[in-house]
């Protein structure tokens, strides 16, 4: 697999930049400053980065909003799951 591709897990130091780019961000103290906080290179240089990256900003952002978010779609695939093999579930 080359590393030019966007499909691919991330590096250590990919892992290791987008850490520490978050525990910078979660230092800031204002909203605005949040806001114009840019995403590392490491977030745009795969989708692995990128879905870090996201899924770190809100959790510092809205964290009640992604943990009722992970609860739905564990729900909705909880009933799939189990509606494939015939028990309903509201």
């Amino acid at each position: 697999m080359t590393r030019n591709t966007r499909w691919r897990t991330m590096t250590d130091e990919e892992l290791s930049e987008l850490q520490l780019a978050a525990r910078e961000r979660r230092r800031l103290r204002s909203p605005e400053d949040k806001a114009y906080y840019s995403a590392p290179q490491a977030a745009e240089e795969t989708y692995s980065g990128a879905i870090y990256w996201a899924l770190a900003v809100l959790a510092q952002d809205n964290p009640l909003f992604l943990c009722v978010s992970i609860i739905l779609i564990c729900w909705v695939l909880l009933r799939t799951a189990l509606g494939a093999i015939g028990i309903i579930i509201l």
